[in-house]
């Protein structure tokens, strides 16, 4: 596993990390399916909106898809 992080660039890690915390976040006060929705919204609105509209970075698909990947590992941890 450290071998897959290792080869990760730093981006990627930083949106896998984000949606971890976003849906741990989120399933506090959500069901699990509706912190998965919150992980999704919130990348994409990052993406569009941060990225695109503002101009302070890179809007990329693959982006939204770490984040959403976060999501998906912090849910499997918390089944």
């Amino acid at each position: 596993m450290k071998a897959i992080f290792n080869k990760l660039p730093k981006d990627k890690l930083l949106h896998l990390i984000g949606g971890t915390y976003i849906f741990l976040l989120s399933n506090i006060f959500f069901e699990k399916w509706i912190a998965m929705f919150v992980v999704l919204t919130v990348a994409i609105l990052i993406e569009a909106v941060w990225d695109g509209l503002m101009k302070k970075g890179t809007p990329e698909v693959l982006d939204v898809v770490w984040t959403v990947i976060g999501g998906v590992i912090a849910l499997t941890l918390t089944i």
